[in-house]
């Protein structure tokens, strides 16, 4: 049974001590709880302040479980200790990470430590540490080599961070309270903390105590699965406490950030960004509630029942005749790459993983776990018949290496080979049906050739029970998405004639219902993707593609009326009434004043071709363009020229309130529009001549020379300030609040149902969409959709992704695995170097990297010689793989030759682990030379 302690890590310096007094008002009923239910082996306290206080952090030590009962041992007063914490420091800096590394230093390897940290400021950047910008008090800690028991400089990123306390040897679950003073953008932070350790993230909307302390209490007995029954007065207090669980709507890649300072880059977090009062889009907030917490804090993982002799029982009753196929884990085959140093999550070897790791894959299906159980299905050797098992695996007992015959796929054996193959790694493990369906499909994803026929008898005899709403971990985009990419892959090795039946893996309404489903959070997935809009030319001064000063727009003045009031040729777009022009008809202090604002910008000689500035309206529901004579008062300084309203939005009232009638674009002013730019300039219809033709119209400023057409870089969220978004996506949700979802996948099945969602939710409706952006058409709408309908379909299909570590990627950056016909997957750079670059010099060689980890056939020629050109010069390398099932051989350094190192029957534990090998030809050979060196010194 997997131990638990718990770790509760408080920041003193928040305000008012919030933490602190919340810490001592819930410890005693924390106590009864560790006292009471023995769900925890140990329990306590660590305080942290900043990295100028003079003491950094306060350990109280682990109070053990049953110890403040013995009357033998010292006596632990965690609630004293939290009274005696105190103030002092500035709370400029935070010492999080190393409160963490102190955490990691206490932790031990056999127990998971549930960690509750009470946090108020973001983590000092990993930059800051040894910077002559920064040398606090204190952090030099972390950069010791040994510091922390050597855990510290592994603690000076975050990234770093949060995979050690998951990948580590000690490993953590981290839940975060955040109070009402940490800023939206630092609580980004502990969202990424918390997701990556299986945790969870809450911002309480107070820094009340009680409140704190309650939320505390609640998380905790909703982590051990009690369902507590309130009181009244529980009731009441609880709808008075305003909290919010911080989740991510799609953490699909979180896997791929490398560092802190990569985190900036993938939707997130706003770590890194300038705009620290701003939350990540890809966050969403759930109101803390009994149901939320129930439904969203993970809860103690169960005891893991070990079925080591049922399933070896199960084993030794296969008859001799049907015992092969068979599959087994090789406990001599090293595929460790010097690539990855030792701390590297992907380096980490297989048989490293618990049981509780292994049950990850009916859980959450994201790149990471995928990752995981992938390199265990590439790892794994087939062999067909007894004839072709090597010697040191038919030599070893059952109980060291365990051989499942492929005959337990078959309905006689209750089709139990995939619930029980990862008995290979962890003896004893044994999948839950569901469990085992998904990793089968994650073979068919794989294309695993030697399981392909196994795994596909998994999944056909599954094939009716995916769509069950009574099963949440099923509706989430990872799940969804290895369905239909196993289904998608199945198709493709029936059409290369792998598979003969003609069955597909998933029902018709299933495959479009999760098709559905997929498409639909992708789309959210890609509301921030930027694509290129053509809008009719815009008169902005902060278009770049404007070919004029900063300050102003000119073009000709275009058709003219002479002012009836002060005699002035004036532009019909600020003519008003009775024949005068906006100038005459505005109200001015002064004649002075007045004459002026007339006489500015204008004389007896002005032409239609003459140039002045235009501008254009900057209500929403106008955008009608206009020219400027005057810049006094109602009227811009010439200094400094923005956009403002036209008289007509001014003196009407704007309507950019008026959601539909933005969407309708109508304006109050008297427009017409050119054919050419598909803009509208005012022209009122008592200054139009009786030969004037809309249809004919060019204005004055597409006859000056300016393009039609100008490109903006434009997100769907932008367009869907004027634009329904039916365009996009219909019947999911609430048309007008869909950027801000609050629905799961689960949640969506669930109020929708699969006859909802099929018959509801469609996708991009319109052929021929008419979007607008500030108040223009879109020139090319119809191609944004398009667009944004191949961004979805890259990111469905699987010829888009590294078969091998599942990460995402251009199809560019993609190569074929082996090059050979009847294989296609594909692989990236870098696990193509990691797989077939594994061999080098002074090393065992590992003959299974020489073939494709899918089809396990040798790859192309030209393959070999990009991604392993240095084993072809290798002498007796042929007698090695020849050998390779009955001796070890390793890479001479010194001969560049495959060399016998040892029979395989003489290694039965690890790995042989080799370094700089040197045979013993060449090493007596090194050694006679020296002798006769020396002798020459001699002579």
């Amino acid at each position: 049974m997997e131990q638990h302690d718990l770790l509760l890590i408080v920041d003193v310096l928040s305000y008012r001590g919030c933490y602190v007094r919340s810490l001592t008002a819930s410890l005693p009923e924390i106590l009864s709880i560790f006292a009471d239910t023995g769900c925890f082996s140990r329990i306590g306290v660590l305080a942290y302040r900043d990295y100028q206080a003079d003491s950094v952090l306060e350990w109280s030590g682990w109070l053990n479980q049953g110890q403040h009962e013995s009357s033998q041992e010292p006596h632990l007063d965690l609630i004293a200790f939290a009274k005696r914490l105190r103030k002092n420091g500035t709370r400029n800096y935070g010492a999080v990470k190393t409160a963490l590394a102190k955490a990691c230093q206490v932790m031990r390897a056999d127990a998971k430590t549930l960690i509750f940290l009470y946090a108020e400021t973001c983590p000092t950047p990993s930059y800051s540490y040894g910077s002559n910008l920064c040398r606090l008090k204190g952090e030099n800690n972390l950069m010791g080599p040994r510091s922390y028991s050597g855990y510290g400089p592994a603690f000076i990123d975050w990234v770093s961070a949060c995979n050690t306390l998951r990948d580590g040897p000690k490993q953590a679950q981290v839940f975060s309270i955040l109070n009402e003073f940490m800023e939206l953008g630092d609580a980004d932070w502990y969202n990424y903390l918390c997701t990556r350790t299986d945790g969870v993230c809450v911002h309480v909307k107070s820094h009340l105590a009680r409140d704190i302390a309650k939320v505390t209490v609640g998380l905790l007995l909703a982590w051990m699965g009690v369902d507590k029954a309130p009181s009244a007065s529980d009731k009441v207090q609880a709808g008075d406490i305003s909290a919010e669980l911080l989740r991510y709507i799609s953490a699909s890649e979180i896997d791929s950030p490398e560092n802190e300072e990569s985190l900036s880059t993938f939707p997130y977090c706003s770590i890194g960004s300038w705009v620290w009062w701003e939350e990540s889009d890809n966050i969403t907030r759930v109101k803390l509630t009994v149901d939320v917490m129930k439904r969203c804090v993970p809860q103690r993982t169960a005891p893991m029942p070990d079925f080591t002799e049922e399933i070896t029982s199960m084993i030794n009753s296969v008859p001799d005749t049907e015992r092969y196929p068979c599959v087994f884990l090789d406990p001599t085959l090293s595929f460790a790459n010097k690539k990855y140093g030792a701390e590297n999550g992907r380096n980490r070897p297989i048989s490293a993983l618990t049981r509780s790791e292994l049950l990850q894959i009916g859980r959450c299906c994201n790149p990471g776990v995928l990752r995981h159980f992938g390199a265990i299905l590439t790892r794994l050797t087939v062999v067909a018949s007894a004839r072709e098992m090597p010697d040191h695996i038919s030599s070893i007992s059952a109980n060291h290496v365990a051989k499942v015959p492929f005959v337990l796929a078959s309905a006689n054996y209750n089709r139990e080979f995939w619930k029980v193959l990862l008995h290979t790694i962890v003896p004893g493990t044994r999948l839950p049906a569901r469990y085992a369906a998904l990793l089968a499909a994650l073979s068919l994803r794989m294309g695993i050739v030697p399981l392909i026929k196994v795994a596909e008898q998994e999944m056909l005899a599954f094939k009716g029970k995916w769509n069950d709403s009574a099963i949440p971990q099923t509706w989430n985009l990872g799940c969804l998405t290895l369905l239909l990419d196993a289904d998608e892959a199945h198709q493709k090795q029936q059409d290369m004639g792998l598979i003969m039946n003609r069955s597909r893996i998933l029902n018709p309404i299933d495959r479009d219902l999760f098709d559905r489903l997929v498409t639909y959070t992708l789309l959210e997935e890609k509301l921030h993707t930027q694509v290129t809009a053509q809008v009719p030319f815009t008169p902005n001064r902060t278009m770049a593609s404007i070919p004029s000063t900063p300050s102003e727009i000119t073009a000709s003045v275009g058709p003219l009326v002479t002012c009836r009031e002060c005699q002035y040729p004036r532009s019909v777009t600020i003519m008003g009434t009775d024949g005068k022009c906006g100038l005459c008809l505005a109200e001015y202090a002064d004649d002075w004043q007045k004459e002026i604002c007339v006489s500015t910008g204008v004389s007896k000689d002005v032409t239609a071709t003459s140039k002045i500035t235009w501008v254009k309206c900057t209500s929403g529901s106008c955008r009608a363009q206009y020219v400027i004579y005057c810049f006094d008062r109602w009227f811009y300084p010439y200094s400094y020229f923005p956009d403002r309203e036209c008289y007509y939005c001014r003196s009407q009232g704007s309507r950019d309130n008026d959601k539909d009638h933005v969407k309708q674009n109508k304006s109050p002013a008297p427009t017409v529009q050119c054919n050419k730019c598909s803009n509208c300039i005012i022209w009122p219809e008592e200054y139009r001549t009786s030969a004037f033709k809309e249809s004919d119209f060019i204005c004055p400023l597409c006859t000056s020379g300016y393009g039609p057409i100008t490109k903006l870089e434009v997100t769907p969220y932008k367009l869907f300030a004027e634009n329904t978004f039916s365009w996009l996506a219909q019947g999911a949700n609430y048309q007008e609040e869909w950027p801000h979802r609050s629905e799961s996948i689960f949640q969506i099945i669930s109020r929708m149902g699969t006859e909802g969602v099929l018959s509801g939710i469609s996708f991009f409706p319109f052929s021929e969409p008419q979007l607008r952006y500030n108040g223009k058409p879109i020139r090319n709408s119809k191609k944004i959709i398009s667009t944004l309908q191949k961004i979805v379909e890259r990111s469905k299909t699987i010829d888009g992704k590294c078969s091998l570590c599942f990460s995402a990627f251009h199809y560019s950056h993609l190569l074929a695995a082996c090059g050979r016909d009847g294989c296609f997957q594909k692989m990236c750079a870098n696990c193509l170097v990691g797989w077939y670059m594994h061999n080098s010099v002074g090393r065992v060689i590992n003959t299974a990297v020489l073939g494709c980890p899918f089809c396990r056939r040798y790859p192309t020629l030209p393959l070999v010689a990009k991604y392993r050109p240095s084993t072809q010069g290798v002498k007796d390398f042929g007698k090695a793989v020849r050998d390779n099932e009955k001796f070890i051989y390793a890479w001479c350094c010194e001969c560049d030759t495959a060399k016998v190192v040892m029979n395989r029957t003489c290694m039965l534990g690890e790995p042989l682990g080799l370094t700089d090998w040197v045979c013993d030809r060449c090493h007596d050979e090194i050694k006679s030379e020296r002798r006769q060196r020396r002798r020459r010194r001699r002579d």
